[in-house]
């Protein structure tokens, strides 16, 4: 599973290197298989060496996650912007857009 998680990593890596807008979905889907390997990665028994690698593995995708924005950012922010929070002046004001003031 680590050899599988690596090569998935540099996959992505080299993607970053020459990023192309068309590349975007490519980076999405390996985004997510990354994500379900390291969650059967973390099940079962494993020795401190499988810790430590798997470890440095996560960390290398959480770094690569911080120069593009992911599924999950997208996915939050445009909640956000269509259900902001109550206190919050941002988003749609209906008064404003009905000329209610």
């Amino acid at each position: 599973m680590k050899k599988l998680i690596e090569a998935r990593i540099e996959e992505m890596e080299n993607l970053l290197e020459d990023f192309d807008y068309d590349d975007d979905e490519k980076l999405q889907d390996l985004y997510y298989q990354i994500q379900d390997m390291f969650g059967n990665a973390w099940e079962g028994e494993f020795d401190d060496k499988k810790l430590q690698e798997l470890e440095i593995l996560q960390n290398r995708f959480d770094r690569l996650n911080k120069e593009w924005e992911t599924p999950d950012e997208r996915r939050d922010a445009t909640l956000n912007m269509m259900f902001p929070d109550e206190d919050s002046r941002e988003g749609f004001d209906v008064d404003d857009f009905f000329g209610l003031d």
